[in-house]
Formats: C-alpha cells, structure tokens, sequence
C-alpha cells in the first residue's frame, strides 16, 4: 500500500495520485507480476478507477483482477468495466446481489464468485478460500482501508508491504487502514520488519504478520 508520512492514502477528497514516485509504482508493477491476483474494494474502484494491469515487464498474462464487492456496486465507466475483455476480472459478491446487475459483469466478461456476507460486508475468510479453490494461491492486495483492516482483522494476511512518500496529508485524509476496533494497545499486532529499501524519496518497508 501507497501512503503518506502521517499514515494516509489519500486526501479528504479522495485524491490519492500519485503518493509515491514514479520508481515505487514500477517495483509495484514487479510485484503485481509475481502474484496469480490483484485484489482491491470497490472503493477503490470507485475512487481510483485503477487498471489494476502490470505494465512494462514482461509476461505471458496480467494476473487475475479480484474486485470485492457486496452487491457489485461498481461502476460501468471504470476502466475495469471496459477492458474485462482483455484482462481477466473475477467478482466476489453476496448471494443477494441483484440478477440483471450479475447479468451485466458477465456479459461483460466478468467471472463471478458467490461467498458469504455478513452485514452487508463480504465475510473475507470464504473469499480467499473460494479464490484458492479456482486456483489462485497468491493475491497481492492494493486496499483500500476498509479491506485492508478486515484482511488484518481476520488473520489473512502473510506479508505486509508499505511504500511510504515523505510527505504529510493531515488527520483529515483517509488512513492507510481503517479501524480495528482496539481499545489497548497490547493488543496491537507487533509486525517483524523483513525489508526495509529506500526509492528516492520513498521508502519500501516488508513485514512479516503471521
């Protein structure tokens, strides 16, 4: 994940390009490369409008574009939406997403993965095992917040990697992860620091959570 000096990854407004430099978005790409999929919220999608492709290395495919969302609240003008296509794109929904809207994605190109939801929230655990049943074992997960925090809420997380940029958005831009519902600090994960690689102005922090 992309984020600030002050742990943000976007502006109040949602204006999150670019936080990092040019040098940290192609080892991204490289990294993107190395995994069977890329995962992100809807918002993001809906924010972002990310290609989510791998760009500039050599490979014989993109990986899998993996988009969660309750109710494929997504956008038709996304250029997700319009390169389907070309690139594979995979949808984890709930069970009571609307059938003329499934009809849609499909059509498009989409595939599409039922799993569990749980308070109009994609319980995340069935997801990844869904995900590894078809195949993909490697998911590389750009967020958003909110994906990030129930990722690391539930325990699904093996590696973290932060590319932090040296500059400060302020308490009222969107944090790098959303809340956890902790309350004592001894109960905040200690993560083991297994990189730390400076990018110019940025600096590429990997961190081991299980």
């Amino acid at each position: 994940m992309a984020t600030s000096l002050d742990g943000r990854i976007a502006t109040r407004s949602g204006d999150s390009q670019w936080i990092t430099n040019e040098k940290s978005r192609e080892v991204v790409h490289l990294q993107r490369s190395s995994n069977d999929a890329i995962m992100v919220g809807a918002g993001t999608v809906r924010k972002d409008n990310p290609r989510l492709t791998v760009r500039n290395i050599a490979r014989s495919a993109n990986p899998v574009r993996v988009l969660i969302s309750n109710k494929i609240n997504l956008p038709h003008d996304s250029r997700i939406f319009t390169s389907m296509k070309a690139h594979p794109t995979w949808i984890i929904h709930g069970a009571d997403t609307n059938e003329g809207t499934k009809e849609i994605w499909a059509k498009e190109g989409a595939k599409l993965l039922e799993a569990k939801s749980n308070n109009g929230k994609i319980v995340l655990k069935n997801a990844l095992k869904n995900l590894a049943l078809e195949g993909l074992t490697s998911v590389y997960c750009e967020g958003g917040s909110n994906l990030a925090a129930g990722l690391l809420s539930n325990n699904l997380v093996d590696e973290l990697i932060i590319f932090t940029a040296g500059i400060i958005i302020g308490e009222d831009g969107l944090p790098t992860v959303a809340s956890l519902g902790l309350d004592k600090l001894k109960d905040a994960r200690r993560l083991d620091l297994m990189e730390s690689v400076t990018m110019g102005g940025d600096i590429m922090t990997r961190w081991s959570v299980k």
